[in-house]
């Protein structure tokens, strides 16, 4: 595994470069020559932290509470009715029901 150093100029000008070496290891951001921030690659974040993975989209869309006096009026789409027949309807873990 190789560290990267960058200075925050980079990292504020090159994100791109940035995210190629954090796949490659951890990349140290300086500021002013003294270490700052450290960027990983989320599979490495996960393995020290002990995590498995962060929620599915769907865990943390449900996590969110709507306002009570929010009214969404959708259109009438043609084809809706197609559309809704092939979207599988999942249970509170993401399984399909």
């Amino acid at each position: 595994m190789t560290i990267a150093t960058m200075n925050s100029r980079t990292f504020a000008r090159d994100a791109t470069a940035i995210k190629r070496a954090a796949m490659q290891g951890p990349v140290i951001i300086t500021e002013r020559g003294k270490p700052a921030l450290a960027v990983l690659c989320i599979e490495e974040y996960y393995r020290l932290t002990g995590q498995t993975g962060g929620p599915s989209l769907l865990q943390a869309m449900q996590g969110i509470a709507a306002p009570e006096d929010v009214v969404l009026d959708l259109p009438e789409r043609a084809g809706g009715a197609e559309l809704l027949r092939r979207i599988p309807c999942l249970d509170d873990d993401g399984g399909v029901l």
